[in-house]
């Protein structure tokens, strides 16, 4: 769902790379949920428009109509959730999550 949201955000597309940057995932976990979204007809690939060796991908009519289905219910449940929580802390996650993503190459050092 966050690939089709992202994608239906960028009407002219995104390479993989570009989408695998923006959920933080490897190239190869997005090609494979990219080709199994293209098999369902939710994406479509296309060649990149400056560089013919390149191709990005777009959300498709049949994507757009199934981010049209969920999105109201998506976005209930997360503001249902959310509101929950209260400002201070919202704040506090926001510092807390911030400082866990600045150490994340910590795990990844000899």
């Amino acid at each position: 769902f966050t690939l089709l949201i992202l994608l239906r955000k960028s009407p002219a597309g995104l390479k993989p790379s570009e989408l695998a940057l923006l959920v933080g995932v490897t190239q190869a976990t997005i090609s494979g949920l990219l080709s199994n979204l293209e098999k369902m007809g939710l994406v479509s690939r296309e060649s990149h428009q400056n560089d013919g060796r390149a191709f990005v991908i777009k959300l498709s009519e049949k994507g757009e109509s199934l981010v049209q289905e969920i999105f109201p219910k998506w976005h209930g449940r997360l503001a249902s959730f959310w509101g929950t929580v209260s400002s201070d802390e919202k704040s506090g996650l926001d510092v807390l999550m911030g400082k866990m993503i600045e150490r994340t190459s910590l795990l990844s050092s000899k």
